[in-house]
């Protein structure tokens, strides 16, 4: 899946691919906790983003 972004006169004018986007996103996120000294993921937000496998 892509998705389409670009000024407001061609919206769609460049497109990434979603997975991508949302694994560089995690990346950068884990980056500014870690920089800001943040600890990791709660027992919550882990389970949310690696639900267990039956």
């Amino acid at each position: 899946m892509t998705i389409g972004y670009g000024p407001a006169t061609s919206p769609r004018e460049s497109t990434v691919d979603a997975l991508e986007l949302a694994n560089a996103a995690y990346a950068a996120w884990q980056g500014f906790m870690g920089d800001h000294g943040i600890e990791g993921l709660t027992s919550v937000t882990a389970a949310l983003l690696d639900p267990p496998r039956d």
